[in-house]
């Protein structure tokens, strides 16, 4: 693969972001200014073919195009996902316009299951309509049919906590989890490096420690990530792993179960759904929890059992995360006794799919 010295700067601009994520809620398209004549000038370097990346890079970049087309007209690109391989498809082709030969995907066997939401809806319907913001998490299930369910809050960080809601959750619509508060933030979401954040660089020592963090001044407590926990806390010192309380629910025949966001404010984000976990002793009880037995090095193995994509992976049930302030206020609400009843419909695609990714020999690429 070959690229004439004019292409050179928009490849190395521009692959870093080729497999950027999409754009995050309110955040616009920053505005491409280019650097004035002095500046470019000023900093260029003696090489003149560093010289020419510069002025390409600095001066004709299609960063932002690339990101803009990417995060929006593409949109999420989940790993093993046909969304994905369409993501791929398109750089390789943009390449290929830009003149560079065998732009080309390789092929490796990702191990697991590709994965895509069809449709999705989910509000509260009783007993006031509320909009909730939320998004299936990555290989859950889908519904066979549309369902509209009353909510019940389960609260538990043990497995004798667990057991006292046998008999309560058949058909029910599962809010795992209690509320986590979330303040304001007076620490702005970025910085620029200052001139003593650069002094301090600058006087780095090979195998010293340097913090690398901007100097940020607040007019308040820095409070952004900060909270009165994440509800009962399953996975991260509760004493539940997430897995038993997936085949819990299950057991008791519950039809989804909603989980808060590790984000603030109105930031979602979404990771992969959970499993039931492998166990040696039939369902727990409050004496004798489930023990984990997923094999080592069983494909797609994820902590203390299989992953969610994996082609072996164990039947869940529909798994759906929430926006903290849409989560908490239906947590509030059953915490005071309303009756809440949600409708939803989620439907997915499944596929058994070779995950394609973008090769670029870089010993052939920048042959001038």
């Amino acid at each position: 693969m070959r690229a004439k010295g004019w292409l050179i700067g928009r490849v190395v601009m521009g692959g870093a972001i080729l497999a950027g994520g999409p754009l995050m809620w309110g955040q616009s398209m920053p505005a491409t200014t280019a650097p004035s004549t002095s500046v470019a000038a000023a900093t260029a370097v003696a090489d003149p073919m560093i010289a020419k990346i510069r002025e390409e890079g600095m001066q004709r970049s299609e960063v932002m195009q690339t990101l803009n087309y990417l995060s929006n007209a593409i949109g999420p690109r989940l790993t093993g996902s046909p969304n994905l391989k369409r993501a791929n498809e398109w750089t390789r082709d943009q390449l290929t316009k830009l003149g560079l030969e065998n732009a080309h995907l390789e092929q490796w066997p990702f191990g697991g299951r590709g994965w895509q939401v069809k449709r999705f809806t989910m509000q509260v319907i009783e007993p006031l309509q509320i909009s909730l913001i939320a998004y299936p998490k990555a290989w859950s299930p889908g519904l066979e049919n549309p369902i509209s369910a009353e909510v019940a809050l389960l609260e538990a960080r043990t497995e004798e906590d667990l057991q006292k809601y046998r008999g309560k959750l058949k058909g029910k619509v599962v809010l795992d989890g209690g509320t986590r508060a979330i303040g304001p933030s007076f620490t702005p979401l970025a910085a620029r490096l200052s001139d003593s954040d650069l002094e301090r660089f600058s006087k780095a020592t090979p195998g010293g420690n340097i913090d690398t963090q901007p100097r940020i001044a607040t007019t308040g407590p820095a409070t952004r990530g900060a909270g009165a926990g994440r509800g009962r806390g399953i996975g991260a010192g509760g004493g539940l792993a997430r897995g038993r309380v997936i085949q819990f629910l299950m057991e008791e025949g519950a039809v989804m179960e909603l989980t808060m966001t590790t984000g603030n404010q109105m930031a979602i984000l979404v990771g992969a759904g959970a499993v039931t976990l492998p166990t040696t002793a039939g369902a727990a009880t409050a004496s004798a929890p489930a023990t984990a037995t997923a094999p080592a090095g069983a494909p797609g193995r994820g902590r203390g059992g299989p992953a969610a994509y994996a082609p072996n992976a164990p039947a869940t049930l529909p798994q759906v995360t929430v926006t903290v302030e849409g989560y908490n206020r239906l947590v509030r609400m059953a915490q005071l006794g309303v009756p809440l009843k949600i409708e939803a419909d989620l439907q997915e695609r499944t596929v058994q799919h070779i995950m394609e990714y973008l090769i670029l020999p870089i010993s052939e690429a920048f042959q001038i």
